[in-house]
Parts: structure tokens; C-alpha cells; sequence
């Protein structure tokens, strides 16, 4: 009688000849790549913070100085305004001033109630909108038709019921409006005069 015996399938890694062992000795180079991913999956290295964090930081500079310079422009366009408004304020006011001959005798000057008509349009202190000075036409000064300091009219000319002559009925009065907080300000120039027809 013929005995015969069954061979396990060729290719079957599970299978050894009778009378082997076997190896469970792992390739060097596939324990080298399950060390990589173990150090891997064990967080990231100290180089690699520092430079995320680097990145980070000039990354939220640029941010912050974009938001800064568009806070700081946008104030400046609210202080243009403001200014514009309380000059405009004070144009409008002189409008209806009456000409004064000689404000520099008048303490403060004369005019400077209608310079506390643009101040008083936001509220501002006292002051804010001021006169700064006031140039006094003279057609012989040189140059010709020049702006200067002194002025022409002195002693009784300076009754505003005295008749007075074109040339010296002209002033240019100079305003200087300043923001509350001092940041901004701006500087209007208004032409005053008087001129009648001699009684």
C-alpha cells in the first residue's frame, strides 16, 4: 500500500521544513524607519518651535503695524474734519463781525469772539480756536499793497465813528484752530475791512 503525505502550498510563509526554526530576526533597515516614526509621532523638535514661532511673529508685526497706520489715518482724517468744521465756523461767524479800527488795543483781541464760535461747534475748551495775529494793510509799505505789523490808525482813528480812509481800513486777522488733544492743527487767514464813502 502506497502512503503519501500532504505538502502545505508553495509560497505559504507560515510553513517551515520539518526540523527548521523560524527567524524572527527584523531587517536592520526597516527597524531604522520604525525608530523615525516613533521620534515623529513623539512631537516636534525644539528647532522647529522656534522657527514656527519666529514666523509667527513677523507674521503678526506686519498685522499689528497695518492695523496701527490705519487707526493713526483714520484719526488724522477725523481731525482734518473737526478743524475744517470749526474754521468754517469761524469764517461764517466773521462773516457778520463787525470791523474793529484798532483791536489790538482790546484785550483779548477784539476778534476773538468770533473765533469761539468755531471752538464752540465740537465743544472744544476755550482757546482751541484763537486769533494769532492781525496784519494791517499799508499800499507805501515796499513791496507795494505788502501786510504789516504795525498799524496805521492810533488815537482817536480808533473811535470806529471816525471816517477812515481805504488804505488803512483792511486786516488781515489770523486764526489757528488746535485739537483738545494738541495732535493737529490748522491755520485760516480772513481779510477784514471797512471801506465806506467819506461823509
Amino acid at each position: 500500500m502506497n502512503t503519501t503525505t500532504a505538502l502545505p502550498p508553495t509560497g505559504d510563509a507560515s510553513a517551515t521544513a520539518p526540523g527548521s526554526r523560524r527567524s524572527t530576526r527584523r531587517a536592520p533597515w526597516r527597524g531604522a524607519q520604525h525608530a523615525e516614526r516613533a521620534g515623529r509621532d513623539g512631537g516636534y523638535s525644539l528647532l522647529e518651535i522656534l522657527v514656527s514661532l519666529s514666523l509667527m511673529g513677523t507674521v503678526m508685526a506686519a498685522v499689528m503695524a497695518a492695523m496701527f497706520s490705519a487707526i493713526h489715518a483714520s484719526s488724522i482724517t477725523d481731525n482734518a474734519a473737526d478743524l475744517d468744521a470749526a474754521l468754517g465756523a469761524t469764517a461764517d461767524a466773521f462773516g457778520e463781525a463787525l470791523f474793529v479800527p484798532c483791536p489790538e488795543n482790546v484785550t483779548p483781541n477784539a476778534y476773538q469772539q468770533y473765533a469761539d464760535v468755531g471752538a464752540d461747534v465740537h465743544g472744544w475748551p476755550a482757546g482751541t480756536v484763537s486769533i494769532i495775529d492781525v496784519k494791517y494793510w499799508d499800499p507805501l509799505a515796499a513791496p507795494a499793497d505788502a501786510w504789516v505789523d504795525a498799524n496805521g490808525i492810533s488815537g482817536t482813528e480808533c473811535d470806529e465813528t471816525v471816517w477812515l480812509s481805504t488804505a488803512k481800513t483792511m486786516q488781515k486777522v489770523i486764526v489757528q484752530a488746535t485739537t483738545p488733544d494738541g495732535a493737529d492743527s490748522r491755520i485760516l487767514e480772513i481779510v477784514v475791512t471797512d471801506v465806506r464813502p467819506e461823509s
